[in-house]
């Protein structure tokens, strides 16, 4: 899963954002796609476990 998440154009960006704990600037996300943009919105809720991008939910029990 992790593999398929990083060769995703549009995950992939962000997956390595993620991991890295550095959340890309607007600037950086000019030539990205509309859904890969939307995970700044949802930026505080993703997580990277094992290798795989997660957003959290309410209920969740995945821990960084």
């Amino acid at each position: 899963m992790a593999a398929m998440q990083d060769e995703d154009s549009d995950i992939g960006t962000i997956a390595r954002a993620v991991n890295a704990a550095k959340k890309p600037d607007n600037s950086e996300m000019l030539d990205e796609c509309p859904e890969s943009k939307h995970y700044l919105i949802i930026w505080d809720q993703l997580l990277v476990k094992e290798g795989v991008l997660y957003r959290r939910g309410r209920c969740d029990s995945l821990t960084s």
